[in-house]
């Protein structure tokens, strides 16, 4: 391998002989892409229009290469669900929402895999409810699994069903009692789907407990059963029992403080 005049890249013999390594054929292509692109954002001349400090010394510099790689590649490369952003405001009916808060819920209330796994494919719109699987062919009805007569859609299956409306309404009414939320709480349906998470003193517990109520919903409609309040409360009692037995960490301990008295 040689060098090519016209990139000014060093083949993969120079790359092993410059730096002292023998790096796989496949990191030295993408360290090389990832030059590529920083080479084109900064133009022909970059040293005439701003200064920066060679991507070869930030790598040097790197305690972590791969991350420093990874962070410029997406920077680059990486674009908004911006179609999922704009029906979700639709169909809520609000103009304006903290994405970058509503993607990081999770991580702030949770360390369960599968719950962040189901909140990552509702935010993208990734739940495939009746109303999609008909579309393609899978079901024979669009209607909700719940109540029979409306057209799933996520809004629907999530919100709007009567029987989804009484599920939310006694999650309230035990959070009352938790002395979580006030008894003038109105539960908005963007908190409730984790578009716009609770920002109070006891935001912990209550986005905790939604994530988890919606997830349940979601779970009674893949297992065709009702949505039980009395099944839901055993779930929570559950996970309080796994997540403080042995060494829980000071999250789960703060999170449960409130709610476990009235398991």
């Amino acid at each position: 391998m040689h060098r090519n005049p016209s990139t000014m890249f060093a083949s993969y013999q120079e790359f092993k002989a410059n730096f002292k390594f023998t790096p796989c054929p496949l990191t030295y292509c993408g360290v090389i892409s990832m030059l590529k692109i920083v080479k084109k954002s900064l133009g022909n001349n970059p040293t005439e229009t701003m200064k920066h400090e060679p991507m070869t010394s930030k790598l040097e510099k790197a305690k972590k290469a791969s991350q420093l790689v990874y962070k410029v590649l997406v920077e680059k490369k990486g674009s908004l669900p911006a179609k999922s952003q704009e029906k979700w405001m639709s169909d809520c009916n609000c103009t304006e929402i903290n994405w970058k808060a509503a993607y990081l819920l999770t991580r702030q209330c949770t360390n369960s895999s599968r719950l962040i796994e189901f909140q990552f494919k509702l935010l993208h719109r990734r739940i495939p409810t009746n109303s999609f699987l008909q579309k393609i062919g899978l079901k024979e009805s669009g209607k909700c699994s719940f109540c029979g007569v409306e057209l799933e859609t996520l809004t629907h299956l999530f919100w709007d069903c009567d029987e989804t409306q009484c599920f939310w309404s006694k999650v309230v009414a035990w959070l009352k009692e938790c002395k979580v939320v006030q008894e003038s709480y109105i539960l908005e349906i963007t908190t409730a789907l984790g578009l716009r998470p609770d920002t109070s003193n006891l935001k912990l517990q209550i986005n905790y407990c939604l994530l988890q109520a919606r997830f349940f919903v979601w779970c009674c409609k893949v297992k065709g059963k009702t949505i039980s309040w009395i099944n839901f409360k055993q779930i929570l009692k559950r996970n309080f029992e796994i997540e403080t037995a042995g060494h829980p960490n000071k999250l789960e301990l703060k999170k449960w403080t409130l709610l476990s008295p009235f398991l």
